[in-house]
């Protein structure tokens, strides 16, 4: 029986069948890839905006504790308060995230008093959840630890300065002059 020139035959169009079905899994296989890449890149970044928050404002809490610790000057006091809120509001949400069962709803406040963008809050969360195990995150948290607890130390330094009220003296060229804070 001779076939017809248009007529296709049955195993050509399974093979055929079978090779676009393969590239189409191959495509949503790339595709689900590329989604999750992009989502893992999002977070890195959102995390690093977050360090970058902790590091400016952790230099300029220091900054304003030297200044007000040289002229006693209560705004630097309150300056220095209010930097150092970021990198502490920060800490919490490491602490609370470290826990095995944390309260997600006190790990939002700290990341939002640590300046993180309200959009990036999640993404932080799940990287730090998801990755933690992994050695570069445990490398960036372990730096994260240490940075906290100098943070600790110059806070309880700073409420200690700040409970003191000692005379302060200006020494310049000629007699010193005293303030009496």
């Amino acid at each position: 029986m001779e076939q017809h020139p248009l007529q296709i035959n049955t195993n050509t169009t399974k093979r055929v069948v079978t090779v676009i079905s393969l590239f189409g899994v191959v495509i949503l296989l790339l595709g689900f890839l590329w989604m999750y890449t992009a989502g893992l890149f999002m977070s890195l970044n959102a995390y690093i905006e977050g360090e970058g928050y902790y590091s400016r404002y952790q230099k300029d809490s220091f900054t304003h504790l030297i200044q007000f610790v040289e002229e006693r000057d209560p705004k630097y006091y309150w300056m220095y308060r209010e930097a150092i809120s970021v990198p502490l509001g920060n800490s919490v949400a490491r602490i609370e995230l470290e826990k095995e069962n944390p309260e997600y709803e006190i790990v939002r406040e700290g990341l939002l008093q640590g300046r993180n963008h309200p959009d990036n809050i999640d993404r932080i969360i799940g990287l730090f959840r998801n990755y933690r195990n992994t050695e570069f995150m445990d490398t960036a948290i372990g730096l994260w630890e240490q940075g906290d607890e100098m943070v600790f130390a110059i806070d309880s330094t700073a409420s200690s300065a700040e409970h003191t009220r000692r005379p302060v003296y200006q020494c310049k060229p000629g007699p010193c002059i005293h303030f009496g804070v």
